[in-house]
């Protein structure tokens, strides 16, 4: 770390047919990116030490986790037997992370469904991270709770997810701002100053359209940016990661257009012409 404030990082896929994380390292490295969130796939289980050396032969480490999700996941569900296998593969997670070298594990507070009872689920994502956070320490592991589309149970309103926080009042759990999922929200600006207020530990980069979650390439979408650059030079130094999963001809091309310089300039980052 050098002290200078937030940076850029990606979102890499690992054991995805579709995707070849080993080719993008390269190329998102040469985009500016300092590091990168290891997704995996969910059945392929990459082994830890495979793809921390790969990430390290192409100059980058590896932060953090995006923690396994689904429709089975869910840790605010109102059935104990689906929270406590969300703890199982939440501890798991926590323990990959740790191999990786990585330091904290994204953590979705609700799978999809419809949107009640937002009350009692936030109940029970405190006593679920109560009942987490010795393990969390014991690792070394922080757990950041994504802010989620608005049509999920839970986590659709940035507001939420800080009254969870409030009450848990632990250094072991933070916050995670999706720019694309905050677009999604009836007021946009208004989550991205919620999220940002509650002292986020890292972001996702992506935008769209404010209906499809679809990825889309930043500042390809309708999202304000200058939402997010207004608060970005009172960031500590945490990652920016952009979250849009090209294939590595899509982002070969995006780094010989200077896509990396475009993405710092939205984000407002200092020394946008890398990449």
């Amino acid at each position: 770390m050098n002290g200078e404030g937030a940076y850029l990082s990606a979102v890499v896929p690992f054991g995805y047919s579709e995707f070849t994380g080993e080719g993008l390292l390269p190329l998102y490295q040469e985009m500016g990116c300092r590091s990168v969130q290891v997704q995996r796939h969910p059945e392929a289980d990459p082994p830890a030490s495979e793809l921390r050396s790969k990430t390290e032969n192409a100059g980058l480490r590896i932060d953090s986790l995006h923690g396994r999700f689904g429709s089975h996941l869910d840790p605010s569900s109102p059935h104990r037997a689906v929270r406590d296998l969300t703890r199982q593969v939440a501890m798991e997670d926590a323990e990959y992370v740790v191999a990786l070298g990585g330091a904290f594990v994204v953590l979705h507070p609700s799978a999809g469904g419809t949107v009640t009872g937002s009350l009692e689920r936030q109940k029970r994502l405190i006593d679920f991270l109560g009942d987490l956070e010795d393990s969390a320490r014991d690792l070394g592991v922080r757990f950041l709770l994504e802010n989620l589309p608005p049509s999920y149970p839970l986590g659709g309103h940035a507001g939420d997810l800080l009254d969870v926080l409030q009450e848990v009042q632990s250094e072991w759990f933070g916050l995670i701002l999706d720019t694309g999922h905050a677009n999604m929200a009836d007021d946009p600006g208004q989550q991205i100053t919620l999220m940002m207020s509650g002292g986020i530990s890292a972001m996702h980069v992506h935008d769209n359209r404010g209906s499809l979650d679809n990825h889309q390439w930043p500042g390809e979408g309708s999202l304000d940016w200058s939402k997010i650059a207004a608060h970005t030079p009172d960031l500590p130094e945490i990652p920016l990661a952009v979250e849009v999963f090209p294939s590595e001809s899509e982002l070969a091309k995006r780094v010989q257009t200077g896509g990396g310089a475009g993405v710092r300039k939205l984000l407002g980052l200092s020394g946008s012409s890398v990449g």
